[in-house]
């Protein structure tokens, strides 16, 4: 298993075909509510501890699952506050069907900030990249959310560095969560910048 800690809030587990045998599941599987999956969820996450030191004490869990073209899996974790209700201790599980490209990258990302001052600083830096297709802001739980979509045939890798330098990307599983529970914010989030033809 292949641990990368994407940033403070999110780490991406990249499980081949010999660590889902030993954990004896399969994609189609894995489900939270089924006891091999939280056992084996609960020791990816010790070694995950362990290693690069991502602790998810007190806080909600959101598991995005990808299947991979050779069997094996990748997980993104990200971190969420709790809700101010109470103690909520669930994880939600988002599957993807499956990878149809080593590599191949999605247009709409979604993108989380801690400060205002942070969504502000990489707005600045934006403006000056065409390609930028459209771009909703919410807020949730203390922070904001970016869903970015970005034209892949623009400075599409120069937009990527810059919201990744400034926030924390997330799965794209976060998405039903934050129309359900977020807050959208009016008018553009970033300058929308249409492409050149």
């Amino acid at each position: 298993m292949k641990i990368e800690l994407l940033c403070e809030n999110t780490v991406k587990l990249l499980l081949e075909a010999e660590d889902m045998d030993r954990y004896g599941l399969t994609f189609e599987e894995i489900d939270y509510n089924q006891p091999s999956t939280q056992r084996a969820f609960r020791d990816m996450m010790s070694k995950v501890r362990r290693d690069v030191g991502f602790s998810s004490d007190g806080c909600r869990l959101l598991v995005e699952a990808r299947a991979c073209p050779d069997g094996g899996c990748i997980l993104t974790v990200t971190k969420q506050p709790l809700s101010r209700r109470g103690r909520d201790s669930r994880r939600e599980f988002t599957r993807v069907s499956r990878i149809e490209e080593e590599g191949e990258e999605e247009e709409a990302r979604i993108f989380r900030f801690e400060a205002v001052d942070h969504l502000l600083d990489a707005s600045l830096l934006l403006r000056d990249i065409p390609g930028m297709r459209s771009a909703r802001l919410y807020h949730m739980e203390e922070a904001y959310y970016l869903l970015a979509e970005l034209d892949q045939q623009q400075d599409y890798q120069l937009a990527l560095t810059v919201l990744r330098e400034f926030g924390c990307e997330c799965p794209a599983g976060l998405l039903a969560p934050l129309e359900e529970r977020g807050s959208q914010l009016e008018g553009y989030a970033v300058p929308v910048n249409q492409p050149q033809h």
